[in-house]
């Protein structure tokens, strides 16, 4: 398989795996009920392998269903359920696991909680929440119960009522049913259909995107593209915009293609709005970025490297992962013609990514690069490490020493639990496992530290570590006691 193709998934594949959630459908304690599955996207374009399966499933609540549902969110308070859920956040068991201990999910079904409902939540999206307010939803739910185990599936939820009056929020408009109790053979419902069928399809999709999506993407990438233009017009950096705008190319609808061509032109639309959304990202950032130039520009400790390359860094930095990948944005400021290779990325295990600009004295350039190559061996090294202590133990973290030629000297394994100061006998305990397994103790009022030093060859190589590791701490006499201790 090429590597574009690396991390697709089959055709095949993700029909097995839509099989699979069908069969779930009927045997899971959902919030709501399931009417039908719809699918759109790539699937209905033929494509033999493809990044996901883009599935809208809609659903239907009984007014039996709405008072269980109400119930379990009225009672479902995280601050009045924290004295019950201290002992598991506490020694970082997750929520989804502490619901299956019975005196738990006892309690929880005392206050009419669902504890399986109750579990597809973490601790972090009930008592931080990103919206300030915890609101669980029977379509979060639905969809994690539905999709546990299940890979490839994009599954979007919504009321069936709001299917049927056309008011769903979002951009797709052409879907096939893919399963309803009444055709629930999911092959013949998406490739059964006639040439005619299919090219009609295909073709409203194009228009759609033609037509609404792609001015929208474009709208916004030209507004990014003159902020820059107009922030860039007070100190004139070297910016090749126009490079950018030949990297897109413009999609015609003649009107009689066949269904191969519409496919295709499908496809390149897709790939255009892509361009055109991750573009206006970058775009956006350097806008910014520049504007913050002109305010500092005459200080002193900016004067070290070139205008380019600061908003570079600063571009770099300020694009979060989540909305646009490193590699991509590196890219774009490439074909801006920007010093992006003059911006280095310094990756330590376990923390946040730096970056620094490239110094122009060839010593100091050279600490650099040589720390940048340290830390990435120490990352294959840890990664291998933490893969044996956190199925261990999940509050334990690594240290490891390496020489200025990059020999593993030294590896310390610390381990920081919390306590309950008032019971003696879970602390006793904990304190024994530690010390069984090798570990120096030292105990404080709420927590207490574990420290184990493991001294190193020099020669061993990555898999070494993790073997010298399971012989060192796997072997475990004494055990911590169980949660309902």
């Amino acid at each position: 398989m090429s590597d574009n193709k690396k991390y697709l998934f089959k055709r095949e594949t993700l029909i097995r795996n839509l099989k699979k959630l069908v069969k779930r459908v009927p045997k899971l304690d959902l919030p709501v009920t399931i009417v039908a599955i719809y699918a759109f996207g790539g699937i209905l374009r033929e494509k033999e392998h493809l990044h996901d399966l883009d599935l809208l499933i809609l659903y239907k609540m009984t007014r039996k269903q709405k008072l269980i549902w109400e119930k379990f969110r009225s009672s479902f308070q995280p601050q009045e359920l924290r004295p019950h859920f201290d002992i598991y956040m506490k020694r970082g068991i997750p929520l989804r696991q502490a619901v299956k201990d019975k005196s738990l999910a006892n309690v929880l079904r005392r206050k009419g909680i669902n504890p399986k409902w109750a579990g597809c939540f973490s601790w972090t999206e009930i008592y931080r929440p990103s919206t300030g307010i915890f609101i669980p939803s029977p379509e979060i739910v639905a969809r994690r119960m539905l999709l546990k185990g299940i890979k490839g599936l994009q599954v979007l939820l919504f009321r069936y009522e709001d299917f049927i009056k056309n008011k769903l929020p979002i951009t797709a408009k052409n879907y096939v049913l893919a399963w309803d109790p009444e055709k629930p053979d999911i092959e013949k419902n998406l490739f059964n259909r006639t040439l005619q069928e299919k090219i009609e399809l295909i073709g409203s999709e194009l228009d759609h995107f033609l037509n609404e999506e792609l001015p929208k993407y474009k709208k916004e990438y030209e507004e990014a593209k003159e902020r820059v233009i107009h922030e860039n017009s007070k100190i004139r950096m070297k910016i090749n915009l126009k490079s950018l705008d030949e990297q897109h190319i413009d999609i015609k609808r003649t009107g009689d293609e066949s269904f191969e061509e519409l496919c295709d032109k499908c496809e390149q639309a897709r790939i255009e709005m892509r361009k055109y959304r991750e573009e206006t990202i970058v775009l956006k950032q350097l806008a910014q970025s520049i504007s913050f130039w002109n305010k500092v520009k005459n200080e002193q400790y900016y004067r070290e490297h070139s205008p380019e390359e600061y908003v570079t860094l600063w571009v770099i930095q300020g694009i979060k992962k989540v909305d646009l990948k490193e590699k991509r944005v590196r890219e774009i400021l490439k074909i801006l013609q920007l010093p992006e290779s003059h911006v280095v990325a310094i990756k330590r295990y376990g923390t946040r990514t730096e970056y620094e600009i490239l110094p122009k004295r060839k010593e100091e350039r050279d600490t650099l690069l040589k720390q940048i190559e340290l830390e990435e061996l120490r990352s294959k090294y840890l990664k291998e490490v933490m893969r044996v202590i956190k199925s261990i133990d999940r509050d334990a973290h690594a240290i490891l020493n390496l020489t200025d030629e990059g020999k593993p000297i030294q590896l310390t394994i610390r381990i920081r639990k919390l306590i309950n100061e008032y019971n003696e006998s879970e602390r006793a305990a904990l304190i024994n496992n530690l010390k069984t397994r090798g570990f120096k103790v030292k105990v404080m009022t709420r927590y207490l530290c574990g420290e184990k030093r493991i001294n190193l060859y020099g020669v061993e190589t990555p898999e070494d570590l993790r073997k010298v590791v399971e012989k060192g701490i796997i072997k475990v006499k004494g055990k911590v006691p169980s949660i309902s201790t």
